[in-house]
């Protein structure tokens, strides 16, 4: 790992001194206008996909705040695309073509090559490393749960209610859908690592809805055999869920303490 004394690298493997480190999970948005003046004349999807303004945007917050962590400027629903599924992003959120509904549906999803499918990310990343050589990058994914959320919804539905549904009234169909997005996602993510991100993080952005057995099953494990399935096992791995964050050496996690009981679900997964 080429980045040293660095307090966010620090606290993740556990020897923090005491100061704490800071990053933002939106670190590049909006709020800064010179992100808003490159947004001006780029679609955010065509942003995405474009390896040297991915680099520009990410170091954008760096030259102003001088943070302790940049991430990776992409989407969760990114790596959908190659996987056969059409995504755009109009006004309130990201919206799939096609929703899941089936078993024959989630037979849709297809395993691709990474450098292939999702290569200008990869570049993006070598370029970050480029310009921001001593600061850590945080590559990402979103969460199974996360992304089903997307994948099965409905039109015109206003919650995540349908995706509850979707695990219990077709468990196969459900299971069949996590399993191919773990192959994907283990391999994006040590991807990620190859090209130069020194944290990963797993986005659970609406796994807390889910009940603790529900959460068990659906996120616990997927994240457990994602983060085993790592060649790196020094590498910091965050679980981000919500606001309350605990953790030890090489982890981090965040959980929503009302929904789940976060000692258990450290247990579990470490």
């Amino acid at each position: 790992m080429g980045v040293s004394n660095n307090r966010f690298l620090d606290a993740c493997y556990g020897r923090n001194n005491g100061s704490i480190p800071i990053w933002v999970m939106r670190q590049a948005g909006r709020y800064l206008p010179e992100y808003r003046e490159v947004r001006a004349k780029i679609s955010f999807e065509e942003l995405c996909q474009s390896p040297d303004i991915i680099a520009e945007v990410v170091k954008q917050p760096i030259d102003r705040f001088g943070m302790d962590a940049v991430i990776l400027f992409s989407d969760i629903m990114t790596m959908l695309t190659p996987m056969g599924v059409r995504v755009t992003f109009p006004d309130g959120g990201p919206k799939i073509d096609k929703p899941l509904q089936s078993l024959d549906d989630v037979k849709r999803l297809t395993d691709f090559d990474i450098e292939a499918g999702l290569g200008f990310v990869l570049r993006g990343i070598r370029n970050i490393k480029k310009i921001l050589p001593d600061t850590p990058l945080i590559g990402f994914i979103g969460s199974q749960f996360t992304l089903s959320c997307y994948l099965t919804r409905p039109e015109g539905t206003k919650n995540f209610d349908h995706a509850k549904m979707f695990l219990h009234n077709q468990p196969k169909a459900a299971e069949e859908m996590f399993e191919r997005l773990i192959v994907v996602m283990t391999r994006y993510l040590q991807a990620q690592i190859d090209a130069g991100a020194e944290v990963v993080q797993m986005f659970c952005s609406w796994d807390g809805i889910l009940s603790y057995d529900d959460f068990r099953r659906w996120t616990v494990e997927p994240a457990r055999r994602i983060f085993n399935g790592l060649k790196e096992n020094n590498v910091p791995r965050i679980l981000f869920i919500n606001n309350y964050v605990t953790g030890n050496a090489y982890y981090g996690i965040g959980l929503n303490d009302c929904v789940v009981q976060s000692k258990k679900v450290v247990e579990q997964i470490f």
